[in-house]
C-alpha cells in the first residue's frame, strides 16, 4: 500500500563558504559517507521547509552553497516496493545523497521533483544529505531575478513508498457544460491489469487498467454546480484501486475560453479583477506557510480581487486555498526579461541546455497545478525579446507542452508595452505590462534624495495617460478582435507612510490615484477583459537602483511588507467592488 511520510521538521544545516573543497566524495569527510560518528557540532538545527536567509542574521543576503542533513527510520521495503524522495521545491540547484550515495539532483527552483532511492535505503536508520546552490552564476532561468533570490529547501519533503497494485502518475481534469460536470482521470497501476472505482458527487463508475497498468476514464456528474470565484463549489472525488490504494481530490467544475476577444467563464463573459503576487514574507521569505497564505488571500478578497497572477509556480497549499476561497490563478515558468538583441544568434532560446531546462520546468509546473480548478491561465513567458528569430520556436515548444499536458486552461504571454512579435499566434490572451505614469516620469537624472519628479502643476502632481492610449491603439491594430487582452502589470512605487496632499511622486496618494485612473481608463477598451495591479505586496528586489527610495525594495505593493494596506488598497477596492 502506498505510504507518504513527511520529512519536514528539524534538519541539520551548515554554510559551505567554498564548495570547491567539499564536492569530492573521496576527500570530503561529510556528509557523503554518512558516517554516524561525523562531528556536526557547528551545524545548526533549522526548519525545513525554509529559506536560509531567515535562519540567522548573517545569512540575510547570502547567495552560495549550503548543506542540509537529517536521519529518518524506515521499515524494510517489501518485495516489489519502490521508494522515492519528493521535494516540493529547492532553490536553485541541488544534489541529493541517501546513505552516502548520490541518488540524483535537480535544477530550477520552484517546481516539484522526485528521486528514486529504492536501492540505497535500508531497514532502520537512514541518512539524507542535500547540497543546495543558489548562486546567480549557476542560474539559467530566470535569466534575471527581479525579486529576492532566496535559497534553500523551501517547500515540503516527503518519502513516498509505492507497492505492487498501487497507483502512479494519477492525473485529474475537470470541465463543465450545461449543468454537467465532467471528471477525467488517468494513471498507471504498478503490476499491470487491475480494476478501480471512481466516484464523485453521487456518481460512480468502474475502471479497467490494461496489461501495462494504464487506465483512463471519465465520469459525468449530473446537476453539478459550476465553480467560480463568486461560488467556489467543490466536490469530493475518490479513486480506489483493487488493493485499497486511494487517491482523493477536492475538484471543481468550470469552463473557461476566449471567443471573439472576450474571456468566458461558465458560458458568460467574465472580467478579471487581479493582482500580481510574488509571496515574500518577513518571517519566512518565499516559504509559504498556511497562515501566510490565508492572510494574503483574505486581504486580496477584501479588496475585490478575483484573479491572481503568480510570477512563478506556487506551493500546492496555495492552490488548495485558492480552490476553496475562489480565485482564478495565472502561473508561469521563470522565463523573464531575457533580451538578446534581435540580430543575435546562439541565444538561450537556441541553447540546448536552456531549452531542456525550460521544458522541464513547464512539465513540472503542471504536475500539481493540473489537479486544481483555480489554475486557469498558463503564461509562457514575460517581457522577453520575442522578435529574435530564435524565440518563436522556443516559446512554441512551451505552449505545445502546456496545451498537451496542462488540461483545460488558457495560454497567455505578458508582453512589455504589448510587443508580442513572434508569439502572437501561440496564445489565447495577450498580456500587456506597461508602467505609463511611472517609469516614463522617472526617466531623468537623480538628485541626492533620489529621483526628482517633474514640477507640480497647480496643487497636485499630474497624471498623463496619453502614452497609454497610443500604446493601446498600436496593440489593437496588431491583434484585431481575435485575442483577449489583459493589463498584466501596471502601477507605481509608494514609500509606506509617505503621504502628500500635493500627490508627489513616491507618495501613497500618487500610487493610489494612478492605479485607480488606469483601471478606470481600461474600461474604455472592451477588449481589455481584466487588470492585474503590480503588485499585491512590497517585496525585496535587489535589481532596483540605489536611490533615496527603493533601497533594494520594490514598493509597488497595495500593502507594505508587513501587510499594512496602503491608500492604493482602498483605491483598488473602490474599483473592483463597483
Amino acid at each position: 500500500m502506498r505510504t507518504v511520510t513527511s520529512l519536514d521538521g528539524i534538519w541539520r544545516f551548515v554554510v559551505d563558504q567554498n564548495p570547491k573543497y567539499h564536492l569530492d566524495p573521496v576527500t570530503c569527510p561529510l556528509p557523503f559517507n554518512a558516517r554516524t560518528d561525523v562531528c556536526r557540532r557547528h551545524w545548526k538545527d533549522v526548519i525545513v521547509p525554509g529559506c536560509w536567509q531567515k535562519y540567522e542574521e548573517r545569512l540575510d543576503i547570502y547567495e552560495g552553497v549550503c548543506w542540509y542533513h537529517r536521519t529518518f527510520t524506515l521499515d524494510a521495503l517489501q518485495p516489489g516496493e519502490t521508494a522515492a524522495v519528493r521535494f516540493g521545491a529547492v532553490n536553485y540547484a541541488c544534489r541529493v545523497f541517501v546513505n552516502g550515495v548520490e541518488i540524483g539532483g535537480h535544477e530550477t527552483g520552484y517546481t516539484p521533483f522526485a528521486l528514486d532511492c529504492t536501492e540505497v535505503l535500508r531497514e532502520g536508520e537512514n541518512q539524507i544529505s542535500v547540497c543546495v546552490d543558489n548562486r546567480d552564476a549557476v542560474t539559467v532561468w530566470p535569466h534575471v531575478v527581479g525579486y529576492f533570490n532566496y535559497g534553500g529547501i523551501h517547500r515540503s519533503v516527503t518519502l513516498i513508498r509505492t507497492g505492487m497494485g498501487d497507483m502512479e502518475d494519477v492525473r485529474w481534469d475537470t470541465a463543465w457544460q450545461d449543468g454537467v460536470g465532467m471528471l477525467s482521470v488517468s494513471g498507471r497501476i504498478r503490476g499491470g491489469k487491475s480494476r478501480l472505482k471512481l466516484s464523485c458527487g453521487g456518481a460512480e463508475t468502474e475502471i479497467s487498467a490494461d496489461e501495462n497498468g494504464e487506465f483512463a476514464a471519465s465520469l459525468s456528474v449530473q446537476g453539478a454546480k459550476p465553480w467560480s470565484p463568486e461560488t467556489p463549489v467543490l466536490y469530493d472525488a475518490r479513486l480506489v484501486a483493487e488493493n485499497g490504494d486511494t487517491r482523493e481530490n477536492r475538484c471543481g467544475f468550470k469552463s473557461v475560453c476566449v471567443e471573439n476577444g472576450e474571456v468566458f467563464l461558465n458560458g458568460a463573459p467574465y472580467r478579471l479583477h487581479g493582482v500580481c503576487h510574488l509571496s515574500d514574507n518577513p518571517d519566512s521569505g518565499m516559504t509559504m506557510t498556511q497562515e501566510n497564505i490565508l492572510r494574503d488571500l483574505r486581504l486580496m478578497k477584501g479588496c475585490g480581487v478575483n484573479a491572481i497572477r503568480c510570477h512563478y509556480p506556487m506551493d500546492e497549499k496555495f492552490y488548495d486555498a485558492c480552490d476553496e476561497m475562489g480565485f482564478l490563478v495565472w502561473i508561469e515558468p521563470n522565463i523573464y526579461c531575457y533580451h538578446p538583441r534581435t540580430e543575435d544568434r546562439n541565444t538561450l532560446f537556441a541553447d540546448e541546455k536552456a531549452k531542456r531546462l525550460a521544458l522541464q520546468m513547464v512539465e513540472e509546473l503542471v504536475i500539481p497545478a493540473r489537479d486544481h480548478v483555480c489554475v486557469s491561465i498558463y503564461g509562457i513567458g514575460n517581457e522577453c525579446n520575442t522578435a529574435n528569430p530564435e524565440a518563436p520556436a522556443f516559446f512554441r515548444a512551451i505552449a505545445d507542452t502546456l496545451r498537451r499536458d496542462g488540461g483545460n486552461r488558457l495560454i497567455s504571454y505578458a508582453a512589455l508595452y504589448g510587443t508580442v512579435d513572434g508569439v502572437f499566434d501561440l496564445v489565447d490572451i495577450v498580456g500587456i505590462n506597461s508602467y505609463w505614469g511611472w517609469y516614463d516620469k522617472l526617466d531623468m537624472a537623480p538628485d541626492q534624495d533620489g529621483w526628482k519628479a517633474e514640477a507640480v502643476q497647480g496643487d497636485r502632481e499630474p497624471i498623463d495617460l496619453t502614452p497609454f492610449h497610443g500604446m493601446m491603439q498600436d496593440v489593437l491594430k496588431k491583434i484585431g478582435g481575435k485575442k483577449a487582452l489583459l493589463l498584466t502589470e501596471f502601477g507605481a512605487d509608494a514609500v509606506p507612510g509617505y503621504f502628500s496632499r500635493s500627490r508627489e511622486m513616491w507618495s501613497e496618494e500618487y500610487q493610489a490615484d494612478l492605479i485607480e485612473e488606469i483601471i478606470t481608463t481600461a474600461k474604455q477598451y472592451p477588449q481589455i477583459m481584466g487588470t492585474f495591479v503590480f503588485a499585491f505586496e512590497d517585496y525585496r528586489d535587489p535589481s532596483k537602483d540605489f536611490n533615496g527610495y527603493w533601497n533594494e525594495w520594490n514598493l509597488k505593493g497595495l500593502v507594505d511588507y508587513g501587510r499594512r494596506p496602503k491608500k492604493s488598497y482602498e483605491a483598488v477596492k473602490r474599483c473592483y467592488q463597483k
